[in-house]
């Protein structure tokens, strides 16, 4: 299969035996170390391609993307040569609509297409968001609103001087989230596999359920125990779950 370079991935594990790539975007202000060892996790089978982005990590002197259009653009050629093997793609809370978005360019543009899309933690692309917008917000107000939700460890919040260092990532993050709009076009025809929370409190089952419009193959929807970063807390469950979907996929 080779070992393509490219800043887009980072943490790659390698697999001779793989039958299949899973490409992994990450949700807001993470980036690829969340999965790091998901490779050593998963069978010989499936090669996991963990997904950084700009302005975080070891990319942490480019600016992020604040805006879906350019960064969607920017992952089809830097992704490209990871691509000529079978894949699948799987997007977290942020990572979903990013996933997803890339799937639907990939399409239009007459490229080969995932074999499977992994949505978790995420409403379905054509609801509202009903959230309040935080990003443009000034920083104290913004860090305050930001420590209301979850996955900011609270250690970082009060340390003023590694928040100065995350900040414009995580306003670029938000205000990703927060600008992004669906717009209608071909449906996707790969199967969808939908993850959530069963105590996630920004997401309803309706929400979730949402997705399954947005392709003519199936959509499989599974609920985790634990709240909106199930993927911490459920880990195994979780990847238990993509390992037999995954397999299933390419048997």
């Amino acid at each position: 299969m080779g070992t393509t370079e490219t800043p887009w991935i980072a943490h790659r594990t390698v697999k001779p035996r793989a039958r299949i790539r899973l490409l992994c975007f990450p949700y807001a202000g993470s980036g690829a170390s969340i999965y790091r060892t998901w490779g050593e996790e998963l069978p010989d089978t499936v090669e996991i391609c963990p997904v950084q982005l700009p302005g975080r990590e070891n990319r942490y002197r480019e600016p992020a993307y604040s805006r879906f259009e350019p960064l969607i653009e920017a992952l089809c050629d830097g992704l490209k040569p990871l691509l000529e093997f079978p894949y699948a793609l799987f997007g977290y809370s942020m990572g979903a609509f990013i996933a997803f978005e890339l799937a639907r360019k990939l399409r239009r543009r007459g490229d080969c297409g995932p074999k499977r899309l992994f949505i978790s933690a995420r409403r379905g692309p054509r609801l509202a968001d009903t959230r309040q917008a935080i990003s443009d917000l000034p920083d104290a107000e913004f860090i305050q609103q930001l420590a209301t939700y979850e996955g900011t460890p609270k250690d970082i919040i009060k340390d003023p001087e590694i928040m100065a260092f995350y900040l414009s990532t995580l306003r670029a993050d938000f205000r990703l989230c927060e600008t992004y709009k669906y717009v209608p076009g071909e449906l996707l025809n790969c199967p969808l596999s939908v993850y959530g929370g069963c105590d996630d409190a920004s997401l309803t089952h309706q929400d979730i359920q949402a997705w399954n419009i947005e392709t003519t193959s199936s959509c499989a929807i599974k609920l985790f125990n634990g709240g909106h970063f199930f993927i911490h807390s459920c880990r195994t469950a979780l990847l238990q779950s993509l390992a037999g979907e995954l397999s299933s996929t390419v048997s």
